[in-house]
């Protein structure tokens, strides 16, 4: 008897003991996955609510609809502090950190050494950073490409030592962090 535990050895014990550990970190894994989307279902679902109870003369509380009016100006506002944080990367040279800021579809797009080449070659040819000028933000629900996620595209005006005006297009994704991270950055002009 020494060894075994009602019909198993310790050696098949010990094992699926350490399968269901594996099992239950999967599950925990794919939970915290999933936990996102599942919030964000549930928020469309009640602003469906409220939508359809407001057109049925039904008063909403005002606590609800300034928690979405808030939720709404505070991705804007977070996005556009993202933008701006991440420009100040490259207007400082460090275009090795922006590149490890971005987010993962942006690394896939473009490798690093690439984008630093890239980068440094137009910020010379712009010259140095005089201005930039916030002008829009624009929620998008859903880009080609991007999977998931809220995205919202920023531009800004800017006005660089040897360029008179460029735009700067910046779009972000709200990664399962909640944090943004730019996926998409262009200048024209």
């Amino acid at each position: 008897m020494h060894g075994r535990t009602q019909g198993f050895t310790a050696r098949q014990v010990i094992s699926y003991i350490k399968s269901d550990t594996r099992r239950t970190a999967r599950a925990d894994r794919y939970k915290l996955k999933r936990s996102l989307p599942v919030k964000k279902s549930i928020a469309l679902f009640f602003l469906a609510f409220c939508l359809v109870a407001s057109s049925h003369g039904l008063k909403i509380p005002s606590a609800v609809t300034n928690r979405i009016q808030t939720t709404k100006v505070n991705a804007k506002d977070a996005s556009v502090h993202a933008a701006k944080t991440w420009l100040t990367l490259i207007d400082n040279g460090k275009y090795k950190d922006s590149w490890n800021a971005a987010s993962d579809v942006f690394k896939k797009l473009m490798p690093r050494d690439k984008w630093i080449l890239a980068t440094g070659k137009s910020r010379t040819a712009f010259g140095k950073l005089v201005s930039r000028n916030f002008t829009s933000a624009t929620l998008k629900t859903a880009l080609p490409g991007v999977s998931g996620g809220s995205t919202y595209v920023i531009k800004f005006t800017t006005k660089f030592q040897f360029q008179e005006k460029i735009v700067e297009t910046v779009t972000l994704i709200q990664d399962l962090d909640g944090k943004w991270r730019v996926s998409a950055y262009v200048t024209t002009g």
